[in-house]
């Protein structure tokens, strides 16, 4: 069960808000970037690719139908 109020979002704010979303995810990647590249050099690469895998763009078709 989840506490707290549920969240009211119009369908027409949805593609917005995911590339707001999608745009404070890279920032954070971005600045994960410049840590991984001070602190850890050799395996910076494939740390960020790790992390960028889970941050890819959400289709916006299935199988032929628009999801959004």
């Amino acid at each position: 069960m989840r506490d707290g109020l549920p969240v009211r979002v119009l369908y027409s704010q949805v593609p917005e808000l995911r590339r707001s979303l999608q745009t404070d995810l890279r920032g954070l990647l971005d600045s994960l970037r410049r840590w991984a590249d001070t602190h850890y050099p050799d395996s910076a690469t494939a740390l960020v690719a790790h992390v960028f895998a889970i941050t890819d763009p959400v289709p916006l078709h299935v199988s032929g139908t628009p999801i959004l």
